[in-house]
């Protein structure tokens, strides 16, 4: 499992602005996460950023500016997706057909 956990010196100003940006873009979503006090050394608080694209219906969670995804990207990952599970279904209809 990931661990999408970001460092709160992470979190600067250009990053937000770019988070900003992307989202005003388009049909999009910015989620920022933040539990407990992210500036002390408690391994409980955590910082967590999740881009939503409503038109891809696609989203990612990101740490960085060059992580925050395009729409090549997105739709990259949702063809990726589709075809993983299109090949799991495909698997289960052999099985049911006995090949």
């Amino acid at each position: 499992m990931f661990d999408w956990k970001i460092k709160p010196d992470a979190l600067t100003p250009r990053f937000l602005d770019a988070l900003k940006k992307w989202q005003a873009a388009g049909r999009r979503s910015v989620k920022i996460e933040i539990e407990g006090n992210i500036f002390d050394e408690n391994p409980k608080s955590k910082l967590i950023i999740w881009c939503y694209d409503y038109g891809v219906m696609e989203g990612r969670h990101v740490s960085k500016i060059t992580e925050i995804p395009t729409t090549k990207k997105l739709m990259e990952m949702k063809k990726a997706t589709i075809e993983k599970e299109r090949a799991e279904l495909q698997k289960k209809i052999d099985n049911l057909e006995g090949k």
